[in-house]
């Protein structure tokens, strides 16, 4: 090989490499600039198609608050999934097939844990929001949940029962993993307080069953004083009027879905004065601002998707896109202010929320007092 024609292939491969050099440069470039795409898969329809509703609105309200800078940094879009994961799965293949999707938020477990095999792989962060069992985000690294932890709602729904020393209690779900998750914290509450035997009665059914008949005159045989509830709307309201009905006065006492404003309408008056365990009240200024925008009460979740989706607009901004970098930033937390409440990372992808007992009133949902 002649030394000119050595000069020609160096000179070649010097203009390639540096061809190559510019064109990653600029990709990524590119792709620090790409706003970060954020597909929310929530029911929209269907049975608890009300609580969908109060997370959009909560996340609407957060994108509208978000500085400008933040705001241009990011897309959102929403999917109805109807909570069917199946349908969870297929909005989240639809919406990568469109472009790149960066993170994902779902409600509740079922969703949820459909879902995350998927995220994980493409490394996607998934926010489940008012989601409760852990095996979400065990082992996972680019999956979190946004709600107070079971074992916390236990404890705080136990202190409660054991104070006013209900002696027959019966526990009531709608079916689910994330609904199993919160009765099996409480009830291994109930063994840590010396209280498994005022446990005489639990069963758990189908989300959408409304007839409970049976059931009622089961509890009646058992002498129930209090009936501790975790049942998705749609299910609440038709089992509570039920209890009534058949003259049961056992105290309606639950978890969660019971800061529903529909479902305490269509409960036609019963769920008014009934006490429950949920995450804490969302911040005043929260409640101020979600009241001017939408002219109602904020409902289940609402403050948790604000929070999830400002807290990934902010490490989105910082991070330019690097899901790795928005894992780190949401793992390590700390001191966040936020509308609900100040809290840091826990450690396992979760957060540290607080939980709180509060009451059915006839104009909304206030802190029980003590």
């Amino acid at each position: 090989m002649t030394p000119q024609i050595t000069r020609l292939i160096r000179t070649l491969l010097f203009c390639i490499l540096s061809i190559i050099t510019t064109f990653t440069a600029c990709s990524a470039a590119a792709e620090s600039q790409r706003p970060y795409r954020i597909g929310v898969i929530i029911p929209l329809s269907g049975s608890v198609a009300s609580l969908g509703d109060y997370v959009r609105k909560g996340i609407e309200l957060g994108i509208a608050q978000l500085p400008a800078e933040e705001r241009k940094r990011i897309e959102v879009v929403f999917e109805d999934d109807g909570f069917l994961p199946a349908q969870t799965v297929s909005a989240y293949r639809k919406l990568s097939a469109q472009g790149r999707l960066d993170a994902v938020f779902t409600i509740g477990t079922p969703p949820s844990l459909a879902l995350v095999p998927l995220t994980e792989r493409d490394g996607t962060i998934l926010v489940a929001i008012g989601a409760s069992d852990s095996a979400i985000t065990k082992g996972r690294r680019f999956a979190f949940i946004h709600w107070v932890i079971p074992p916390l709602l236990g404890k705080t729904l136990t202190a409660e029962i054991k104070r006013r020393d209900y002696k027959r209690i019966a526990f009531v779900i709608s079916e689910g993993t994330g609904t199993r998750a919160d009765m099996d914290a409480t009830l291994a509450e109930f063994a840590t307080q010396g209280m498994t035997d005022r446990l005489v009665y639990k069963e758990a059914f189908p989300k959408d069953q409304t007839d409970y008949r049976s059931v009622v005159a089961r509890l009646r045989e058992r002498k129930v004083d209090a009936i501790a509830l975790v049942m998705f709307p749609g299910a609440l309201a038709p089992f509570v009027k039920q209890v009534r009905g058949a003259g049961l006065k056992a105290d309606l006492v639950g978890m969660e879905t019971f800061e529903d404003e529909g479902e305490v309408k269509s409960s036609e008056g019963v769920l008014i004065g009934c006490w429950y365990v949920n995450a804490s009240d969302p911040s005043d200024s929260f409640i101020q601002d979600y009241k001017a925008r939408y002219h109602e009460q904020p409902g289940w979740a609402s403050g948790n998707a604000y929070d999830s989706l400002r807290l990934v607009a902010q490490a989105a901004t910082l991070h330019s896109n690097d899901n790795k970098k928005v894992a780190e930033f949401l793992m390590t937390l700390k001191d966040y202010d936020g509308a609900s409440g100040r809290y840091s990372a826990s450690g396992d992808n979760r957060f540290t929320l607080p939980a709180a007992l509060k009451i059915v009133t006839a104009t909304g949902f206030e802190r029980l007092p003590r």
